[in-house]
């Protein structure tokens, strides 16, 4: 159980250093998780990406040297080691390294450093050079490994046992070593899904997926995006990352729950450089190749607030409508009941309304009156027809 929990923690540290030191910004130039990092050595002023990541075109047998800087940003004196590893795809799709522990199978057999571990002085640096040498046979493309710096606190043999070795899982971070052996470069990525799902705080999580089946990395930009179902723009992230050959990765974009709810199409998009001949870091516009996702619908229920607004609104619409249709049944009524009466003296409105049993109001209204609503002989209005008076009905003896 403790070498589980310990791997997890292991990863987790390894996976953001990584993601800083694979997709950061040209001007982010060293990796460093609990105060202590490193760098490449040589950059190439050329390539951003070299600030950040160790970057060598090596054929089989072919060897080369770098350096890397180790740092020490803590206010007390550190030991540290350094240590070259394979490189592993964590969940997701994400670039990560292997433990210390670990048996080392593919790069990090490459890579010999000169030290293994390093003291350091607070708030300095120093340099440590290592030799990369491949062997006679490699597979063409892109070959990944890591160099990692760790605070030593004990014995490193005893990382992970279960009695609980003596050295402290605190501080790990690691900066990648991609390797480019010449050769039939493919640069591709598909689409593998694109799917939607909710959170516990009620928010959507898009997800798309695509694999690299190619035999390089490719630098994608992912860019989901989210519209009403009539086309008006929702949302719209953009984000580039890394997908590592042949893995499949998947990112997860949140959407705030939309206030007034309702269904929505989402899609995204994959822009990527296939150009074989650019190395890592290298784009150019002559071969950009734009992948487009399938569009999914989903609906989104409203908030709480915007249920009880569009309550509202409902009932108020309800209401109208009722009216509405109430009255004009009641002109059907009038018009298909009502008849044209001539007067034939002045006449009261209200008294006549009384002689028809309705109300003064509705023959002012259905005979378009105006104040004072005075009636003379010769005025021809519409009115209801009156009611027979029965007759008064005699007992009989």
């Amino acid at each position: 159980m403790f070498r589980k929990r310990a791997g997890i923690r292991f990863l987790a540290v390894i996976g953001m250093s990584l993601l800083f030191s694979g997709i950061a910004s040209p001007s982010v130039q060293a990796v460093q998780y609990g105060n202590i990092g490193g760098r490449t050595g040589n950059p190439d002023p050329n390539n951003p990406r070299t600030s950040s990541i160790f970057i060598h075109s090596l054929g089989a047998n072919e060897s080369a040297t770098d350096v890397i800087e180790v740092d020490n940003y803590t206010d007390e004196k550190k030991t540290l080691l350094v240590y070259a590893t394979d490189s592993i795809v964590s969940s997701g799709g994400a670039f990560g390294c292997a433990q210390f522990v670990d048996e080392k199978k593919h790069v990090g057999t490459w890579i010999t450093l000169e030290k293994s571990e390093v003291t350091l002085e607070p708030q300095t640096n120093t340099l440590v050079p290592f030799k990369i040498q491949l062997p006679a046979k490699v597979d063409v493309g892109e070959n990944n490994g890591c160099i990692v710096i760790q605070e030593k606190k004990g014995d490193p043999q005893n990382l992970n046992q279960e009695n609980g070795g003596s050295i402290a899982l605190s501080f790990r971070t690691a900066i990648r070593v991609a390797i480019e052996v010449p050769g039939e470069i493919i640069k591709k990525i598909v689409i593998v899904d694109y799917s939607v799902s909710r959170n516990k705080e009620g928010n959507f999580v898009l997800k798309p997926s695509v694999k690299n089946e190619g035999n390089v990395s490719v630098d994608a930009v992912i860019n989901p995006k989210t519209v009403y179902l009539w086309g008006t723009s929702l949302d719209s992230q953009t984000q580039q990352y890394p997908v590592l050959r042949g893995s499949t990765s998947e990112w997860n974009f949140e959407l705030k729950k939309p206030f007034w709810g309702g269904f929505y199409r989402s899609k995204f998009t994959a822009v990527y450089d296939s150009n074989p001949s650019n190395r890592i870091g290298v784009v150019t516009d002559q071969q950009v190749t734009t992948l487009t996702s399938k569009t999914i619908v989903f609906f989104a229920p409203p908030s709480k607030w915007a249920f009880i607004i569009l309550l509202i609104i409902f009932l108020l619409i309800s209401i109208t409508v009722w009216l509405v249709v109430k009255r004009l049944r009641e002109k059907r009524r009038i018009n298909r009941t009502w008849v044209d009466h001539q007067m034939v003296s002045i006449t009261d409105i209200k008294t006549l309304a009384a002689s028809h049993g309705v109300s003064w109001k509705l023959i002012a209204k259905t005979n378009k009156l105006k104040a004072p609503y005075s009636l003379k002989a010769g005025d021809i209005i519409k009115l209801p027809p009156k009611e027979p008076k029965q007759k008064p009905q005699t007992k009989q003896n």
